[in-house]
């Protein structure tokens, strides 16, 4: 089941509480006292966007992404699509970008979607997408997150 309710709410919102996406259950659950199994990271801040350290560099947290989307200057071989943005269309590549790693974990993931930098000219490197884990855990007032 798909949950996107970011882009119901808004980070802004949700950056005032402690909330839990649970995919299994496709639920979005609020409180402090929730403590889910999972690899436990400390919460970054990309331009008051949720973010994890990665072996990609920081990637937001994503509710709404379907792909890990990566942000990037140089065109690779892969894949080509055109997607329609706001702004126009627009080339992006899907392919394999190496092993994506959150701690010590191994996250499995596809492929990523490659996107030109100029798409993105604010220092989001990527999007990392909660579909990716069964529960994804964001404590704002602790400062960590909790991938499952």
């Amino acid at each position: 089941m798909k949950l996107s309710v970011v882009s119901v709410f808004g980070q802004v919102f949700l950056s005032h509480f402690d909330y839990l996406f649970d995919l299994r259950r496709g639920r979005l659950v609020f409180g402090s006292n929730i403590d889910p199994p999972g690899i436990r990271v400390p919460l970054l801040e990309i331009e008051g966007l949720p973010a994890v350290s990665t072996s990609m560099g920081p990637l937001i947290v994503d509710s709404g992404a379907q792909e890990l989307t990566l942000y990037k200057s140089t065109v690779f071989n892969g894949e080509t699509l055109t997607m329609y943005t706001y702004a126009g269309p627009v080339k992006a590549t899907v392919q394999g970008a190496g092993p994506l790693m959150i701690s010590s974990r191994k996250v499995p993931y596809g492929k990523a979607l490659v996107l030109p930098c100029k798409l993105q000219p604010t220092a989001i490197p990527g999007l990392l997408p909660v579909s990716l884990f069964n529960s994804v855990y964001i404590s704002n007032s602790g400062r960590y997150a909790v991938l499952y």
